[in-house]
């Protein structure tokens, strides 16, 4: 009988060390199932913070396309009333026979108007 007593108990004991290695397997499991799977308010942080920066990219991008066309409009207005100048200097010199400095106007507006051209092409 104590034969039986002690198989019983080497068997309960190895019974139990096994469970207790299951069980513990699968909490090891576990913590990494919920490592790989964050939690919902995790998941939500980071879109909001991605959300975030990209709203601040758009906001930074928008300022600069927004100071660009000012800049844009006031280099357009200089070479507007630069081309209005040497136009009418342009027509007077042609009125008058001066035909050689008219064409010489001529083409700095046209440069002017290609370089305005080129440089806001970018």
């Amino acid at each position: 009988m104590t034969k039986n007593i002690l198989a019983g108990l080497i068997a309960g004991a190895g019974i139990a060390a096994v469970i207790a290695s299951l069980i513990s397997l699968q909490k090891r499991n576990n913590g990494s199932k919920d490592k790989d799977f964050p939690d919902e308010n995790e998941l939500l942080d980071k879109a909001n913070d991605y959300l975030l920066d990209a709203r601040n990219k758009v906001d930074k991008m928008i300022r600069e396309a927004e100071e660009k066309s000012v800049s844009i409009l006031h280099e357009a207005g200089k070479l507007l009333s630069l081309v209005k100048e040497n136009t009418a200097e342009m027509h007077n010199k042609f009125s008058h026979g001066i035909e050689e400095e008219a064409e010489k106007l001529r083409q700095e507006i046209e440069e002017s108007i290609e370089k305005f051209r080129i440089s806001n092409l970018k």
